[in-house]
Formats: structure tokens, sequence, C-alpha cells
């Protein structure tokens, strides 16, 4: 487990999972929770409220390929320990903020700055490096956390809205991000800066992997593979209706005539789905030919998108919800997994932190479907979009061959 003790490993597994779920959840996950308080303080409408989501989303996606090469000269604990005391900082001017500019300013800076520190990028790097024959299943761990961050979110939030208002409820994240969270990383996630890279670059140099490694070490390298590029088409493609739809979810629910409450079973049904789909997609990518992965991950997508399409009731809105989640949720550890395969665990930070950074275009898509909710009252005019945009990256994955060195490298 290169230069890492079996039980240190497990613990830094287990305490991975947990760190980035917090941050995460406070900017993407739980931001429907944000939009009624926020709609009625600041009398702003559900698209002008989408624009921090938005914003967020985008500068935290943008940031990731600064925190890839970041941490390749930094130590991970103190990525995340710093990451989770800034995001406190903002949160706790978020609550004290007395306009929606105040609120959109720091959705712009401090928040998403954090959440990536603090989040899945340093925590799937340091696992991807730990365990390079398993980068589908700890990838797909570290974004299980996510997912249960979502779940407990959408559990404990309306109760805490309805005890300490919407700014209570930033300040008690604040609280646990500074005093329970940063410590922690501090303290549990020490490993010394580079390593067990240097381990890693030591045995990929002596595998078949070795020219594949060093072509992706760096990021012009990187943008040189076809491989590369396909990869961006392929998860870009089902990550639209992902970053557009759950902010959404609360409204979908009361536009069928639901109360909010109906909205946070939806929210549960999506992270849950959500976290199964990142552990059982994470494990069959490790073992499946990812063609076959990526195809039933779009025919889930396609089926959730349909279902909420149709307008159903609570039950058939949750089982669409639970679709969206499982697909969206397998998403990440299949492209995570494909960078580790083609490019190597060592240039794993920088290359996925690329990656990511092609997936900015995503957030805007919950402003467009916002916006067009406001002028026509439905969705159904998004649903059909994303639909169609499904077929580029079931294109581009056909054009993907079956890569099998990984195993060796590893």
């Amino acid at each position: 487990m290169n230069s890492v003790s079996p039980r240190r490993a497990r613990c830094i597994l287990a305490l991975s999972v947990v760190f980035p779920a917090l941050p995460f959840a406070m900017l993407i996950m739980g931001f429907a929770f944000w939009v009624a308080p926020w709609k009625a303080e600041f009398g702003l409408s559900q698209g002008q409220i989408m624009v921090a989501y938005t914003v967020g989303a985008l500068v935290m996606t943008a940031s990731f390929p600064l925190v890839g090469r970041l941490l390749d000269r930094v130590s991970i604990h103190s990525a995340v320990a710093g990451g989770a005391a800034l995001m406190a900082t903002g949160l706790t001017l978020v609550a004290l903020a007395q306009s929606f500019w105040q609120v959109l300013g720091l959705y712009a800076t401090i928040l998403p700055a954090g959440t990536a520190l603090a989040g899945s990028l340093p925590a799937q790097t340091l696992l991807v490096r730990i365990f390079p024959r398993h980068t589908g299943l700890v990838s797909g761990a570290v974004t299980t956390g996510l997912a249960l961050g979502g779940v407990a979110m959408a559990a404990l939030t309306p109760h805490l809205l309805a005890a300490a208002g919407w700014r209570g409820t930033f300040l008690i994240a604040a609280g646990v991000l500074a005093l329970l969270i940063a410590p922690l990383a501090w303290f549990v996630l020490n490993v010394p800066p580079g390593a067990p890279a240097r381990e890693l670059r030591r045995n990929e140099s002596k595998t078949a992997m070795a020219s594949e490694a060093t072509r992706g070490g760096n990021q012009r390298g990187a943008l040189a593979s076809p491989v590369f590029w396909l990869l961006v088409v392929a998860t870009l493609a089902p990550l639209l209706p992902l970053a557009a739809l759950p902010p959404h979810l609360v409204v979908i629910t009361t536009d069928t005539g639901l109360d909010a409450r109906a909205g946070a079973s939806l929210v549960s049904a999506y992270a849950l789905a959500a976290a199964g789909g990142n552990l059982g997609g994470g494990w069959l990518v490790d073992r499946l030919d990812y063609r076959l992965a990526y195809f039933g991950i779009s025919a889930v997508m396609a089926t959730s998108v349909i279902l909420f399409a149709t307008q159903l009731a609570l039950p058939g809105l949750c089982v669409a919800a639970a679709a969206l989640g499982f697909a969206g949720g397998s998403v990440g550890p299949w492209s995570a997994a494909l960078v580790a395969r083609h490019f190597g665990a060592v240039a794993f930070a920088r290359v996925f932190g690329l990656v990511n950074l092609f997936f900015v275009p995503a957030p805007f898509f919950a402003v467009l479907v916002g916006w067009l909710h406001d002028r026509s009252g439905s969705y159904q005019s998004s649903y059909i979009g994303f639909v169609v945009l499904l077929f580029p990256g079931l294109l581009s994955v056909s054009l993907l061959k079956r890569n099998r060195v990984s195993a060796d490298a590893a």
C-alpha cells in the first residue's frame, strides 16, 4: 500500500469518505433548501437565486486544476484542513449577509475555494495512490460520502431551518467545520507531501504503463491525448442533468401540488441512490468493460428524465430521483477510473483536475432550467434536451478502445 500500513490505510479511507461531505453538502447538495428562504428574504425570483448555485459550482469546478497541481507540492492534510477553515469562514459570512449580492460574492470566492480544497479531489488523490488496484471503488467511496452528506442534509435541514432559520443553520455548519473537521484532517491525513506518489513513480517506471503515465504527468501532455477528449465528452453528457436537476427537486414537487417536505423525500431518494451508484458503479468499473458500464449509466439517466417528464405522484417522483442519483453517482467513479488507468496514479490529481475544468458549463444548466421554468411554468423542454444530450456521450464511448495495461501498472 505504498509506504502506508494497512491499518493506517483503512483509517484514511474511512475519514476520506467523511471529510468532503459537509462542504459539498452546504455548497451543492443542500442548495435546494436555501431557495425558498432566500426568495422570501431577498425578494428575488428562482432564476436569480440559482445564479449563486451556478457561480459556486462553476468556480469550484474551475479551481480543480489548480488544486491538482497544489497537491503535488503540499501535504494533503494541509489542503483539507485549510479548506475546511476557509469554508467555515465563508459560511459564517453568509449567515451575516444583509443582501443577496453579499451572498453571491461569497459563493463566487471563499465557499467554492474551501469546498475544492476540502472536497473530493484531495481525498480521491490520496486513496488512488494508496489503493492503485481499486481506483473505481475508492473513488466511488469518496463520492458515496458526498451522497450520504446529502442524505444527512435532507434529514436534518428542515428541522434546523425550523429551529434556527437559514442563518443559524449556516453557523452550525461553520462550527462543525472549524472545530471538528479541520483539526481531524490535520492530524489524521498527515501523509508527507508527494507520498506515496514517489514510490508509485518508481513502480510505474518499470511497467508498460510508464510511457502513458509520463505523457499524462503534465497537463499539456494530457490535452494531446485523444482519450482525454473522448473522456471529457462522455462524462459531460450525463453530468448536465446531474448538475441541473437536483437544485430543482423541491420545486418539482411543489409544481405537482406537493409540499416542501415531499421535496425532502426526493432529495433523500436521490442522495441514497447516488451512494449506491458511487459504490456499485465504482466496483463494476474495476471489473467490467467500461463501455458496457457507460451504456448502463446512460440508460438509467434517460429513464429518470422520462419519469420526471410524466409528472408522476410522489412515489413515481422518488423513483425518478433515485434513478437520477444512481446514474449520476456512477459517473464520477467511471471517469476517475479511466483517468487512473490511462494516465497512472501519479498523474491522477493533475489530469483529473484538468478533466473537471471542462465541466464548467454544467452548472449553467441549473440557471437555464430555472429560467425556462420561470418562462413556461414547466420543466418539459429541459427534460427533452437532457435526453438528446446523452447521445454525444454514447458516441464518444463507442470510440474508446479498451485499456488492458492498468492492472499491470497497479
